[in-house]
């Protein structure tokens, strides 16, 4: 759909499209943040039973904890610091999609340069972390060759926590 061809309303409906698309993009990389922090602890055997909601709570909410869980993840997965830094800015980027967006930048809706330049905003985004899914898929399977984590693996693991 091409956002020059569009009336008005077709203007109003690609850039909700895309802000569903950000949002929903963006969750998932937090889950994918959270679960390689949790799936770490399950082998290193300091999680916890309730460890990975909480860690997805904190990454949606914190700032500050997900900087922190990043850098547990790139230390970990020896993932590069500044990709780790782009993780970092893409996952606050999604809170500022996720929650200002639209209040900062409601003035902006009501030209059509104006919504161009949030429909480029959120495609940028969009690219940034389609960037991120192969090089963070390719630092876990490095992550399950060096410690030999399987599906199976990690079944055992949890139910160890059940156990206890």
């Amino acid at each position: 759909m091409n956002f020059d061809n569009q009336e008005e309303e077709g203007q109003y409906k690609l850039i909700y499209s895309y802000f569903g698309l950000a949002i929903y993009l963006g969750q998932g990389l937090e889950d994918t943040i959270a679960n390689m922090v949790w799936i770490d602890r399950l082998i290193k055997k300091t999680a916890r039973r309730d460890d990975l909601p909480k860690l997805i709570e904190a990454i949606e909410q914190s700032p500050v904890e997900t900087k922190i869980l990043t850098e547990e993840v790139g230390l970990s997965y020896f993932i590069p610091d500044a990709k780790v830094e782009l993780i970092n800015v893409v996952l606050n980027k999604k809170k500022y999609i996720g929650s200002k967006l639209f209040k900062v930048e409601q003035d902006k809706l009501y030209s059509e340069e104006g919504r161009k330049e949030v429909l480029e905003f959120l495609s940028s985004y969009i690219e940034e972390i389609d960037g991120l899914n192969d090089p963070l898929e390719s630092y876990y399977d490095n992550y399950k060759d060096l410690y030999g984590v399987t599906q199976e693996k990690i079944a055992q693991l949890s139910d160890e926590l059940d156990i206890e």
